[in-house]
Order: C-alpha cells, then structure tokens, then sequence
C-alpha cells in the first residue's frame, strides 16, 4: 500500500492486484486512487489453475512491469498465462525457512522456487542479509538489494510527547505474528523481573500460539500487565501508544524487520534480537539495543536500561527515526523501484 503511494507520488501509474479479496486494503487503495482488481481465489496457489487470467489481469493493472511478492510459481504462472513485460520477485524471507519444513513441504517449495528461476527477471532482496542467502543458494540469478521502506508521514512521533520520567511505569511495545520462534514468550518472561515490575507490556498480533502466551503471562503473575490486542491495522498509533519496542525473534530468521523500523520511525528505542538482518537495521547503542537471540536476561537488561534512563531513550529515539530518514523512507525504496522497472524496460525494448 505504502510502496504503491510513493510510486504514485514520483509520477507512475501503479494498480494492485489481489489473488484472494482486496479487503482491507481496497478500501485505503480507492481512497487514494490506486486502481486493483482481485481475483478471488479461495488459496494464492489456485491460480496455477489458470494462469492466463491472472496474465491478463496484471497485464491491465501493469502492462510495462510486474513487481510480485515471491519469486516463485506466482512468476511462473504469470509468464506460462503470457505475460511477456519484466517479473520482479521479491525475496520476502520464507528461503530461510526451506530447512525446516518437513521433508514432502520441502521438495513442495523447492520446486516451486525452481519453477520461478527463470521467470524473473530479476530478485529483490529486502536486505544484505537476504541478498547474500538467495545469492548463495540461486547462484546465476541476478540478485539487487532494496530495503523495505516506511511511510515517515504516517509513521511519526507524536506531538509534544512527554516522556516518562525514571521509576516510571513504561510501555513495551510488541509487534509480531504470534507463532513459534518469534520469541513474545522471552518479552513476557522479561516483565517477570523486579526490574520490570512497574512496566506494561503491549503485543499487536495474532497466531497459533496466542493461548500459550497467555497462559504463559498467567503463571507468571504478570498477566495484568500484559495485553494481547490481536491484529491492528493502525500500528503508527500503536507504536506512539509505546516507549520501548522490541523485536525478540529467536528460533525464527528475520530477513528484515518491518516493526522495528515502524518504531523507529515513530521515535521508539527498538531492542532487538541479533537474529538475520535485524543488527543491520537497529544500531547497537545508538537507536536501540541489540541481544543474543533467546538471552531473556540480556533482553531484560536492555529495556531496564530504557526504563531507568529516560534520556537516553529519548536521544535513542530521535536517532532511529533519523535513520529511517536516511535509510528506510519509502519515497527511497519506490524510486528504486522504479529505476529498476525503467532498467529493465530498457534491457526489454533493446532485445526485440
């Protein structure tokens, strides 16, 4: 949604196209007038079924480039319907996951990356940390890496901010699927300690393992201090409503770290779990702390740290949302984008 605005703010034409329903975004899509279609399909793997509509469809939403989510089947199934403009395929992260899956998953996905490795013209990792493991593993791919990036003018501190003074009760702030490896349950042991007696925990998010949390805060006896919000879908608000945010993943590999520069770009502190590409986003001891992955009392150190020192939260703070400035602003990421769909436009006018 973000990176289709910021398109459209440096002067292209782009449109959206779902392969289930559009909701919610259709709604976000229409107000600003983005143009989408959806197909509907009751699984993103059906349109294998008939690849041609789904050519068809992308061709009148996007008849000089496509930029898809995966560079897998969904390239190849576009290129089999006849969609002849360049693929890009964005290296999202669930590569990092292929050892994991059981064996008959596992040959499932390979295939699928395989069928997908000449349909794209090119791969977009979201990060070094991603370049460096598709470029590995998919060696005579052509590979570029451009970072994710956050809309700076919904995402944004809030006015006149006060911060809470030492002793105070402070918010830590969560944003995460809830599922295993993503490491809420080391956040939730951490509100256990003395040091941490006086802080509130927030968890934006949904997933299998919402129960267990729960009751993990439940025999903790710091369930009253934990609240688990389910989905949001206004998390610029959520981060302001915060002081501290802190990313925990520890069995899971982060490709990027889409919260954390969210919270950063909001003024929050962001403690983080060395784990993928997170070190390379959060700066050690200037925009937040970085911590062992599944250390839960490294991870209750840091934010005590926050807790105890209000100014160095604040200037923690500021200094992540300069980052992002620098780093991570989406108008950044949609003009690579878009010199990129032009690179290739190019390369595709020369060859015929």
């Amino acid at each position: 949604m973000d990176l289709a605005r910021a398109m459209q703010a440096h002067g292209a034409e782009p449109g959206v196209v779902f392969l289930l329903e559009g909701v919610p975004l259709a709604d976000r899509l229409d107000r600003f007038g983005i143009p989408h279609s959806a197909l509907g399909l009751r699984r993103g793997r059906a349109v294998l079924r008939g690849p041609r509509r789904l050519a068809r469809t992308v061709s009148t939403r996007g008849p000089d480039a496509a930029i898809l989510v995966d560079s897998g089947f969904l390239a190849a199934a576009l290129r089999s319907g006849g969609y002849r403009a360049p693929v890009i395929g964005i290296e999202h992260g669930s590569l990092l996951q292929l050892h994991k899956l059981r064996p008959m998953k596992r040959m499932i996905r390979t295939v699928d990356r395989v069928s997908g490795k000449q349909a794209c013209s090119v791969v977009v990792a979201v990060s070094d940390y991603m370049k460096d493991r598709v470029t590995l593993l998919r060696p005579r791919r052509r590979v570029v890496c451009i970072p994710n990036g956050v809309d700076l003018q919904r995402f944004s501190p809030a006015e006149n901010e006060a911060t809470p003074g030492a002793g105070s009760e402070i918010v830590i702030g969560c944003g995460s699927r809830l599922a295993e490896g993503k490491g809420v349950e080391d956040v939730i042991r951490s509100l256990s300690h003395p040091s941490l007696g006086r802080a509130r925990l927030r968890v934006a998010g949904d997933g299998p393992c919402r129960g267990a949390l729960k009751s993990l805060a439940r025999s903790l006896c710091v369930d009253a201090r934990a609240e688990f919000l389910g989905p949001v879908l206004d998390m610029p608000s959520f981060w302001r409503s915060t002081d501290v945010a802190v990313v925990p993943s520890n069995r899971l590999v982060e490709s990027f770290g889409m919260v954390a520069i969210e919270a950063m770009a909001c003024g929050k502190p962001v403690v983080a779990s060395a784990n993928g590409a997170l070190p390379s986003i959060v700066a050690d001891g200037e925009t937040g702390r970085v911590f062992p992955p599944g250390d839960v009392a490294a991870l209750t150190t840091a934010v005590t740290e926050y807790a105890e020192d209000p100014a160095r939260r604040a200037q923690h703070g500021s200094n992540g949302r300069r980052r992002c400035q620098e780093k991570f602003a989406i108008e950044h990421t949609a003009s690579r984008y878009l010199e990129l769909c032009a690179e290739l436009i190019r390369e595709t006018s020369g060859a015929q």
